[in-house]
């Protein structure tokens, strides 16, 4: 018995004992959470991170109509169904982070000079790289308001547009 099936029995009403499977906790007296299946994980992503089908199905190794069949709830084997519930799990602490929605996040390089999916490839947990990636982002907009406090007494010259177009010194008319 898989997670999704344990749920999706328990959503139509054939608990398994007394035991809600569609809840689990994610931490010490966390919230319960929702268990999503891979259909719904896939969606999440999908919306949170924007990416492309093709940059998916490179990072699950499989085709595109994979990814599509994954979304239209076929099922997904044991492996990529872990790696879906990783890049699920660092969606949800971007979007937590108020990051979500933009499709260059998962292209942005880490310290390290590897993109999100690329450190979850080579074994870093969803988790943990989702965390470096906001701590980079939130580092960059602090040194941006940094620089907009050094600039913000700045006083620029005027052009005189009038003078636009008009020769200069060396130049011939």
């Amino acid at each position: 018995m898989t997670p999704d099936y344990v749920a999706a029995r328990d959503g139509k009403g054939y608990r398994l004992y007394d035991v809600q499977y569609s809840e689990r906790k994610t931490g010490a007296g966390a919230q319960p959470a929702r268990i999503r299946s891979s259909a719904e994980n896939l969606a999440f992503v999908r919306d949170t991170l924007k990416p492309p089908v093709t940059e998916l199905a490179s990072y699950f190794g499989v085709s595109r109509q994979a990814i599509y069949n994954w979304q239209a709830g076929e099922p997904i084997s044991a492996q990529n169904e872990a790696l879906l519930q990783q890049l699920a799990d660092a969606a949800s602490l971007l979007r937590q982070e108020g990051l979500a929605g933009s499709a260059s996040l998962i292209k942005r390089k880490l310290p390290g000079g590897k993109t999100l999916l690329e450190q979850m490839r080579s074994g870093e947990s969803g988790e943990s790289a989702a965390k470096a990636l906001v701590a980079m982002i939130q580092r960059e907009s602090k040194q941006r308001s940094e620089a907009a406090q050094r600039l913000r007494g700045r006083v620029v010259a005027s052009v005189d547009l009038s003078d636009a177009g008009a020769p200069h010194l060396d130049e011939q008319a």
